[in-house]
């Protein structure tokens, strides 16, 4: 692939027409048409230019496909192509649209059975200390998150502008652990019926001990009188 070839390949790749490739730079229309044609050649300080617009390195453009290291060139095309294809993702925890172009899960360390087992991350831009990622979701489990990844993947694959988490668990981030609010919302169900038990338990020993003899006398007595019914209807 030639200078120009990949002049051709940013700068459509970043949705520039020539006309605003030539602003930019401060050059003329016919100047980037040359250039891209490979009839003349940008001087060093277009070249540096481009080189931070295009977020590329002037090796990438001034070698020959054959001098540079295949894997690198695909690297740099993968990331220029995932440059253009932003997408707005509505998320709960940020509670605004997060402008991504790349999502990735992040298992959480040892969780408990209250906890949620993923993290999704939204990739948002790329600095000199690696990509820069925004929280956006929390997920139960692996099946959950994956099936996140794959729509929004295919999102951005259709160029769609938007998308809105599907798959993601309501979190309660007011303590310092993470807890997924379905498991305090089980707690307080399960709560209810051994507070209850315990208060029916109360009364019952408090009547047993102020009661005491005649309440066990009255039951003794009810239970022989419903005895001495049924053996008389049985063996009479």
């Amino acid at each position: 692939m030639t200078l120009g070839d990949k002049l051709s390949k940013l700068r459509k790749e970043n949705n520039y027409t020539q006309e605003q490739l030539a602003d930019v730079l401060g050059v003329s229309r016919q100047a980037i048409s040359k250039w891209e044609s490979n009839i003349t050649y940008p001087e060093t300080d277009k070249l540096v230019r481009m080189c931070k617009l295009f977020h590329c390195t002037t090796d990438y453009l001034l070698l020959d496909e054959d001098e540079m290291d295949t894997d690198e060139e695909q690297n740099i095309s993968e990331y220029h192509a995932a440059l253009t294809n932003q997408i707005f993702i509505e998320s709960p925890l940020t509670k605004n649209l997060v402008s991504c172009f790349k999502v990735t899960a992040s298992p959480v360390l040892l969780p408990t059975k209250k906890q949620p087992k993923y993290l999704l991350l939204g990739v948002d831009k790329v600095t000199v200390l690696g990509e820069h990622t925004t929280q956006l979701g929390w997920y139960e489990n692996e099946d959950d998150i994956q099936r996140e990844i794959s729509e929004i993947t295919s999102a951005i694959r259709d160029g769609k502008s938007s998308y809105t988490l599907k798959y993601n668990v309501e979190v309660d981030t007011k303590n310092i652990d993470v807890v997924m609010k379905k498991t305090l919302d089980n707690d307080k169900h399960i709560k209810f019926p051994k507070i209850l038990i315990g208060v029916l338990t109360l009364i019952a020993v408090i009547i047993v001990f102020y009661f005491g003899g005649s309440i066990i006398e009255t039951f003794y007595n009810i239970g022989r009188t419903l005895g001495n019914a049924i053996g008389d209807l049985f063996w009479k």
